[in-house]
């Protein structure tokens, strides 16, 4: 026989949390317009100019005329809503310890991140060798890459 009955339950002070894969557009995300959205199928007018010109400084010569700038305007339109609604019980809240609410939040920014991410990147599919040998990824450019917007706001 023995006594089971005697050994302690240990409970750990820290939480084991999830190892996430990092994200990349979620990152590089312009989050400008924010303020400027209210609500799901909203539009944003960005304006915009043309790239300045720049030429060759050579001394004691003449500079080329000023140019005229131009300008360009881009829609942005939210087309896209993601969301999050999870709860921590009063009483678990001042019973838990580790506390939870901060491992949750961190958890729940990461899948909304995660969201973007797959959202925003569809690449072109690998292109394929003559000879059969496995496909290649073509280098990321604007025209191979689809891009959506999506608003991302607590409710």
């Amino acid at each position: 026989m023995t006594l089971s009955n005697f050994i302690p339950n240990v409970w750990s002070a820290r939480l084991l949390e999830t190892l996430n894969k990092a994200h990349v557009y979620a990152n590089l995300a312009n989050r400008d317009y924010e303020g400027e959205i209210g609500a799901l199928g909203d539009t944003v007018k960005i304006n915009s100019i043309g790239r300045v010109t720049i030429g060759a400084y050579t001394k004691n010569t003449d500079i080329s005329a000023a140019e005229t700038l131009t300008d360009a305007q881009t829609t942005l339109t939210i087309d896209t809503a993601k969301y999050f609604n999870f709860q921590v019980d009063d009483i678990d809240k001042v019973q838990t310890k580790p506390k939870v609410m901060d491992a949750a939040m961190r958890d729940a920014g990461w899948g909304v991140a995660d969201a973007i991410d797959v959202l925003w990147f569809v690449p072109t599919p690998p292109v394929r060798k003559a000879s059969g040998a496995r496909g290649v990824w073509p280098c990321l450019t604007a025209e191979n890459l689809n891009f959506k917007e999506i608003h991302l706001a607590p409710q």
